[in-house]
């Protein structure tokens, strides 16, 4: 995977003031598979607003199971997959969607293959801050 990504994030407008409509946009090249997942953590965080305060209300492995529904829709797409097969994986993908996270939009197998990595690093770094925030802070 290559490519280039782009990351809109809202702008502001004269004299640094947070305007309406008003966008940044960045373009940042990635070569890899790992550029692409990381590339696309950042742009859930800084343009969905999906960051560890977000995530840290998914206490039920809802982001894994998010994950698991992309890597299922992923596999719906391959080119071995007949379409019956592609039928019963996108149903369970729907079926590990977690309820309060909207409809599964599904994109390209190669789209949903990265998002559902970008998933699984979010739910690491759910898992490091929750363990984090529950030890005490110990003061000398």
């Amino acid at each position: 995977m290559s490519g280039r990504g782009r990351i809109v994030l809202p702008g502001e407008g004269p004299g640094g003031q947070d305007e309406p409509g008003a966008q940044r946009v960045y373009t940042i090249e990635a070569g890899s598979g790992v550029d692409q997942v990381l590339l696309e953590r950042v742009r859930q965080v800084c343009a969905e607003g999906f960051d560890g305060k977000h995530d840290a209300r998914w206490t039920s492995d809802e982001l894994i199971g998010a994950a698991i529904a992309l890597l299922l829709s992923a596999m719906s797409g391959g080119h071995d997959v007949d379409d019956a097969t592609a039928e019963g994986l996108i149903e369970m993908a729907r079926d590990f969607w977690p309820s309060g996270a909207g409809e599964l939009k599904r994109k390209t197998p190669d789209r949903d293959l990265v998002r559902a990595a970008a998933l699984l690093l979010a739910e690491l770094d759910r898992r490091y801050l929750a363990r984090s925030a529950e030890r005490p802070v110990l003061q000398s």
